[in-house]
């Protein structure tokens, strides 16, 4: 009876080399999180100047940014368990690049 245990808890999860390839995936996703975050704090008095709106104008371009992240969080983990982690994972990627760079180019804070 140990013996079967043991093969099972084995096979959980993924193999070891993928298994590192995921958490360095992962950890690249929190650290540009963590880091645009800090970015556009650090940026805020820029992004006020460049757009010319005051500094409190200025704070929503990060509760923006903290509102859409909290707000996909769960649709998006949902979509991962019918879709596939990889593929939303990728296209999640592809549209946090495509929406930072309609974002570098904005000519105004636009509201």
């Amino acid at each position: 009876m140990a013996q079967a245990e043991i093969s099972i808890s084995t096979q959980d999860g993924l193999p070891p080399s993928q298994r590192a390839i995921a958490m360095f995936a992962v950890g690249i996703a929190v650290s540009i999180s963590v880091l645009v975050g800090s970015i556009a704090n650090i940026a805020l008095p820029t992004i006020a100047h460049d757009l010319n709106v005051t500094p409190a104008e200025s704070i929503w371009v990060v509760n923006a940014y903290q509102l859409a992240v909290t707000v996909c969080l769960m649709p998006c983990a949902s979509l991962g368990d019918v879709y596939g982690h990889r593929r939303v994972y990728i296209w999640g990627l592809v549209f946090y690049t495509f929406g930072s760079l309609i974002c570098a180019l904005a000519p105004s804070l636009g509201y």
